[in-house]
């Protein structure tokens, strides 16, 4: 008579508890997955939630389909079969996938893994870019010393919210150093000038204002200057047609 008992299966098997801790595993279980204490120790962290609802809900008569992770570190696709003895025990038979299946799988897994690695990558490039990004902005507006009395800040390509707030964050700082009596923005440089940060610019030139220097702004376009003098502010600004014209009234030269 053949011996059908659980331990002489030729497929893995293991009996379970309610909180899925294996109370018995087969020789062909343990020396596929080795010992553990819990079965999900055994899955795939993708399959962990779809085993939990398969063992909570009435067991089916076909075998839902799982990932187990053997002693070698190999994805395998399974067929898992359960029967619930009472209330606190499960049977659990295990029923490999064709093992063309099982590399497909294998193949998924790893592509998954990869997608991780290079959702990763990207992140830290889209940190790494912002960074240099943000540099850019600092480096273009340098604070020029024109006298003990004067700087110049030259602006340069298109204006945004976060590009004037960078230099602002700097021009100030660097005035405190000086305190200077005029700070001349030059626009000669400057491309496109967005709606918020031409609000950032008005901004900064109120807070300069404020401190004491006199804002002059020099080389804008007649519609940029237009837009930022219809912002209603309460603090007059100087606006001059170029940095030259300025340069030579202050300059007396």
């Amino acid at each position: 008579m053949p011996d059908l008992s659980p331990e002489a299966l030729p497929l893995p098997y293991v009996q379970i508890d309610k909180h899925y801790k294996i109370i018995y595993m087969s020789s062909s279980a343990r020396s596929r997955f080795g010992h553990k204490e819990y079965f999900y120790e055994w899955l795939d962290e993708g399959s962990w939630e779809k085993a939990k609802r398969l063992f909570q809900d009435t067991p089916e008569e076909n075998g839902v389909e799982l990932i187990f992770i053997d002693e070698d570190r190999v994805s395998t696709v399974m067929d898992v079969y359960t029967e619930k003895s009472n209330d606190l025990h499960i049977h659990v038979l295990l029923v490999p996938k064709d093992q063309s299946y099982s590399n497909v799988s294998g193949k998924l897994e790893r592509l998954r893994d990869r997608l991780r690695e290079t959702n990763t990558e990207l992140l830290e490039e889209k940190e790494t870019m912002e960074a240099v990004i943000k540099e850019n902005y600092r480096l273009s507006a340098p604070f020029i010393e024109i006298t003990k009395d004067m700087a110049l800040v030259p602006l340069h390509g298109d204006i945004n919210e976060q590009k004037v707030s960078l230099i602002a964050e700097k021009v100030v700082h660097a005035w405190h150093r000086g305190e200077y009596e005029k700070t001349i923005f030059d626009f000669t440089g400057v491309g496109e000038v967005d709606e918020e940060g031409m609000k950032e610019l008005r901004s900064t030139f109120e807070a300069l204002t404020l401190m004491g220097t006199k804002v002059i702004v020099a080389g804008i376009l007649p519609r940029q200057a237009k837009q930022l003098q219809e912002m209603h502010t309460s603090l007059a600004f100087e606006f001059s047609r170029s940095l030259e014209q300025v340069l030579t009234a202050s300059l007396g030269s």
